[in-house]
């Protein structure tokens, strides 16, 4: 599929939010209206060609960040509430599951989330925003610089190889970032350091430089995922693997990022919009022994500016991804 299968799509933004699972512990922090998000930057989590973290800039890069103002309250006026449900019939048995419906019914900052039966708790530091009404009158987690961790010693229930089932309803603001800044990191299972393993799903995906130029990114404003980030050029063993969307999404949608053995694939709405294939795709790293992240990456600039309301990580394929894809959709009101 030359280079990519896919046009130039490596770096997406993400605009106001992100939805985590939370039970168990759950801290509260009363708040009002959302932030009011312009156009976010950035460019997905990479890493250089040493063994090192990459870091936030470069001299050769240039770019004005266009920053977010982040006042910590949700949206008003709301528009008018939407019931969650119905639960969901074909869900299966996912490894991983965080629903805003399962959050206390109020606007306010949480700083851990929990799967609805509890087993699993992502780690806030300090958290993100919870709105009751703002995702087609619906509750989602809203992302403004913070997110969510589950601990290496707790991921171990997400190890999977080579195969991973993601979707997650979200929605994003595509914006432009410097070319030197981190990206927007959806969903991250990861080291700190290069090479960034896999499975990662970013906004305002971006690629690497070529091994020996200047640090620097090729930015989108699309979202993608990817198995492994480096230079984009196929010709170099470290060349990133990754499946980009053919256009921003706006919208309230659905993602679904697959993997089956040498082949991923993006997802929207139901709608394959992207897909990678590659002789040694199936044998790169899951990222097993590794944390994982939720709205934003290891470095520092890797945050996820938007909303999520819904995630669901399977260490295997369900028995009928349709079924589940169209039910999740009318859950969360998404056409």
């Amino acid at each position: 599929m030359g280079e990519m299968n896919l046009p130039a799509r490596s770096a997406f933004w993400l605009r106001a939010g992100s939805l985590l699972g939370i039970s168990g512990a759950l801290t509260l922090a009363c708040v009002g209206d959302d932030p009011t998000v312009t156009a976010p930057s950035a460019s997905a989590d990479g890493g250089s060609d040493s063994a090192t973290p990459l870091t936030d800039a470069s001299a050769s890069d240039t770019g004005v960040v266009d920053e977010p103002s982040t006042t910590g309250a949700c949206p008003d006026p709301a528009p008018a509430a939407v019931p969650c449900g119905p639960t969901l019939v074909s869900i299966g048995n996912p490894a991983l599951h965080l629903d805003a419906c399962s959050l206390p019914m109020q606007n306010a900052r949480i700083a851990d989330w929990a799967s609805p039966d509890g087993k699993i708790t992502m780690k806030g530091a300090p958290g993100a925003l919870l709105c009751q009404t703002s995702f087609n009158g619906r509750p989602a987690v809203h992302f403004d610089r913070d997110g969510f961790t589950l601990a290496a010693g707790n991921a171990v229930a997400l190890d999977t190889s080579p195969e991973h089932y993601l979707a997650i309803v979200m929605q994003y603001a595509p914006g432009a970032r410097a070319r030197s800044a981190a990206g927007g990191v959806v969903f991250e299972r990861t080291a700190a350091s290069y090479p960034f393993f896999g499975p990662k799903l970013a906004a305002n995906f971006a690629y690497q430089a070529q091994v020996g130029a200047p640090t620097s990114f090729e930015p989108t404003q699309l979202v993608g995922g990817a198995f492994r980030f480096g230079v984009k050029s196929r010709s170099v063993t470290e060349s990133t693997f990754a499946a980009v969307a053919d256009r921003t999404y706006p919208e309230p949608m659905l993602v679904v990022y697959r993997r089956l053995g040498a082949r991923i694939s993006l997802s929207i709405n139901g709608v394959e919009v992207g897909f990678d294939d590659r002789p040694d795709g199936d044998m790169l790293s899951d990222g097993t022994g590794n944390p994982v992240s939720l709205g934003r990456g290891a470095s520092e600039n890797a945050y996820f500016l938007g909303k999520i309301a819904e995630v669901l990580f399977y260490k295997s394929t369900p028995q009928s991804t349709a079924d589940l894809e169209n039910e999740l959709k009318a859950r969360w009101g998404i056409k």
